[in-house]
């Protein structure tokens, strides 16, 4: 695992459109929730509702 610096964090805009990596759905992302140490949140729409996103 890498040490990434605040800046160097990955940010995805709102409308971003995503699939999921264990059981692929897709999303699209409403907005950041929060950062830390191992990734960003993000609140997102899915197909069951509303959801929470981790983005590393």
């Amino acid at each position: 695992m890498s040490n990434l610096k605040q800046s160097q964090v990955c940010n995805l805009p709102p409308e971003t459109k995503i699939v999921g990596k264990w059981h692929k759905r897709p999303y699209k992302i409403v907005k950041e929730l929060g950062n830390g140490a191992t990734g960003t949140v993000y609140l997102a729409n899915s197909p069951e509702g509303l959801v929470a996103v981790k983005w590393v």
